[in-house]
């Protein structure tokens, strides 16, 4: 049993903007305006977790635990669906970028791809089906860099194409104001009125998604059958590989996702959907397409395993970066000392 009383130090510095969309947040959630609900069981159906952390990134109450039946991680504590909306538009973004949310479009709001892709990772498969015209959404677009790349891709090959997003955040949909890019304010049932895709681009929101049983209705809903389902999520086996957070689970964690996977965690839950895997690795990026449910297995043992080699790795990380803070604050004294400073 976790120790409601244990103390959370934070590893990276907030600016005065982070401080004070904190005590934004936690007004919002005073105010009821912003509600939390606590998950007592997992998408499994299992309802035996093992906690691995009590806090998120920011110190903030949202813990993590992993299903000791299929491996799956989930937040404790999550915000509500009817929530999601007024925190993605008020909260999200200047609390992860430090950045007032007026100024947040010009350069800021996006998650940028870290894995060097000289192409989309989906392309390959589109351009297998020898489709002449070729429909895209994406959910939660922010900046726009996944499907705005798509989109210049597909027109260098001559392929037809027409884009459309959504995004909660007002300050979002002003990155297309002069594109051909159609964007409305919501989640994946605003796309609804546009039809049906061919492709839909789920880049660092999957996780987000707090019920993971109606998303996955949903995207039935917008998908032709022979659509594809591009998926890409921070992969939790390849934590030890992820230097932006230190190699740290405690950097990794962060209040708005709801779940931490790995390819199989995933692949479990898109089964329980009826999709099957078409190729994927554990950075996440994925390609799934409907499909006969696969058999599912669980990832508990995988993912304990990647979690420790991840902290004997954020150990030496840190250790090496404590010797280079002291050798710089040595030499920063004795040039000092010597007038160079």
């Amino acid at each position: 049993m976790v120790n409601k009383f244990h103390h959370c130090s934070l590893k990276i510095p907030l600016n005065e903007v982070q401080i004070s969309t904190i005590s934004k947040f936690n007004s919002l959630v005073y105010e009821g305006k912003i509600l939390i609900h606590e998950r007592k069981e997992c998408f499994c159906g299992g309802k035996e977790f093992e906690t691995l952390s009590s806090f998120d990134r920011f110190c903030l109450p949202f813990g993590t635990q992993i299903c000791k039946s299929c491996g799956l991680v989930s937040q404790k504590l999550s915000i509500s669906e009817n929530s999601l909306q007024l925190f993605y538009d008020q909260i999200y973004w200047p609390l992860i970028r430090g950045v007032e949310k007026k100024n947040i479009y010009k350069n800021l709001f996006k998650t940028s791809p870290k894995k060097e892709e000289s192409q989309s990772f989906v392309l390959p498969y589109l351009l297998s089906q020898k489709k002449e015209n070729i429909r895209i959404f994406e959910v939660g677009c922010g900046e726009g860099l996944r499907v705005k790349k798509l989109v210049k891709e597909l027109n260098k090959f001559g392929i037809n194409n027409q884009a459309y997003g959504c995004d909660y955040s007002t300050e979002a949909i002003k990155n297309f104001e002069k594109t051909n890019i159609k964007v409305v304010i919501g989640g994946i049932e605003s796309l609804e009125t546009f039809g049906k895709a061919d492709i839909l681009i789920l880049s660092h929101v999957f996780e987000h998604m707090n019920d993971l049983k109606k998303a996955l209705e949903q995207i039935k809903k917008i998908i032709k059958t022979d659509g594809l389902v591009y998926i890409e999520v921070p992969g939790l086996i390849d934590l030890k590989n992820k230097v932006e957070y230190g190699y740290s689970y405690q950097n990794y964690n962060v209040l708005a996702h709801v779940y931490n996977f790995s390819l199989v965690t995933l692949s479990n839950v898109m089964s329980f959907g009826g999709f099957k895997l078409i190729e994927g690795d554990e950075f996440i990026r994925s390609v799934f397409t409907l499909g006969t449910s696969q058999q599912t297995k669980s990832g508990y043992k995988q993912i304990k395993k990647a979690l420790k080699d991840s902290r004997i790795k954020e150990k030496s990380y840190e250790k090496k970066n404590s010797f280079y803070r002291y050798i710089k604050r040595l030499l920063k004294v004795l040039l000092g000392k010597k007038g160079f400073l």
